[in-house]
C-alpha cells in the first residue's frame, strides 16, 4: 500500500476483518483511505469494485491490484509487485521488512462447529457478549477492538467451523484477550 500511495495518495485501500489493526494506521500514514470489509474471495472483490478501490487484501493472501492491473488476484502479478518495491529501494530486503509494524498474534484458531450450527451460534454471541467500552464490530462476526489489540471470532464461509484469530503489541496483552 505504501510504493501504491506514494504514486496515487488519497486511494481507497480495502482490507478484510482478519487483518492486523496495524494496517489501517499504517495506510492512513501513507495517505490513504483504509476500509474494511467481511471476509471472502468474492466478498472481498465486490467490495474492491463498491469502494474503487486501488488495492485490497486478504489475510488467505488474496492481493487484488487496481493500480496497473486489471483488479483482479494474481499471485504471479503479487510476487512481481514485490520484486519491484524490494529492487527499488537502496536499503536491504530485511530493513525494509524490519521498518513494518509489527505485532504479537495467533494463526486462525478452528473452532469446529456444525454448518447448520455457526451462524445461529455468532448470532447469538454478538447479541449476548458484553465487552464494556472496547469497540465491537459485527460486519463479519464479532471483532472486539481493544486498545491494546483485537479478538476476532467469526463464521467461516467455507468450513463447518467458527475461526478465531486475535492480536495484540505485546504477549501480555495477548493472553489478556
Amino acid at each position: 500500500s505504501k510504493a501504491i500511495l506514494e504514486d496515487v495518495p488519497g486511494a481507497v485501500v480495502v482490507f478484510d476483518v482478519k487483518c492486523s489493526s496495524l494496517l489501517p494506521e499504517y495506510i492512513k500514514q501513507h495517505g490513504g483511505l483504509a476500509k474494511m470489509c467481511p471476509t471472502g474471495h468474492s466478498i472481498v472483490k465486490g467490495f474492491m469494485k463498491q469502494e474503487k478501490a486501488i488495492l485490497t487484501c486478504e489475510v488467505s493472501g488474496h492481493l487484488f491490484w487496481k493500480h496497473r492491473w486489471y483488479g483482479f488476484d494474481d499471485g504471479i502479478y503479487s510476487a512481481c509487485r514485490l520484486l519491484e518495491i524490494l529492487a527499488g529501494s537502496p536499503l536491504s530486503p530485511q530493513v525494509q521488512f524490519d521498518a513494518l509494524p509489527d505485532s504479537v498474534n495467533t494463526p486462525e484458531l478452528k473452532v469446529y462447529l456444525p454448518e447448520e450450527e455457526k451462524f445461529a451460534f455468532m448470532t447469538r454471541f454478538a447479541e449476548e457478549t458484553d465487552f464494556g467500552r472496547a469497540k465491537v464490530l459485527t460486519m463479519d462476526g464479532v471483532r472486539v477492538e481493544f486498545e491494546h489489540g483485537f479478538g476476532l471470532l467469526r463464521a467461516s464461509n467455507t468450513t463447518p467451523c467458527l475461526i478465531a484469530r486475535f492480536e495484540a503489541k505485546t504477549e501480555e496483552d495477548l493472553d489478556k484477550i
